[in-house]
């Protein structure tokens, strides 16, 4: 849980040894300010394991999707993704 500009596995999951910060988060995850994503990958640290990221552009928005992942119907299966802003408002992409 937490945005790949301080969480170094969320990072490590799209791809990146670095940080994603703003643009950069945005250009990986199509994510933007307002809008946050839960997305199931397989991890990069064990072939036999999957990994959900939870993380909003912002701090407030990675708080709604953790809202989210708890009170909504969510798959958790490697590939899925989900974009929301609201902690009621997720949808499939």
């Amino acid at each position: 849980v937490g945005g790949s500009c301080i969480n170094t596995v969320a990072a490590k999951l799209l791809g990146s040894d670095s940080p994603l910060c703003e643009s950069e988060f945005t250009a990986k995850t199509t994510v933007s300010s307002g809008e946050y994503l839960i997305e199931t990958f397989k991890s990069p640290y064990s072939t036999s394991k999957m990994a959900t990221l939870v993380a909003g552009y912002e701090a407030a928005d990675t708080k709604n999707a953790a809202a989210a992942l708890t009170t909504k119907t969510v798959e958790i299966a490697e590939g899925v993704k989900y974009k929301g802003t609201t902690a009621s408002n997720v949808a499939k992409v």
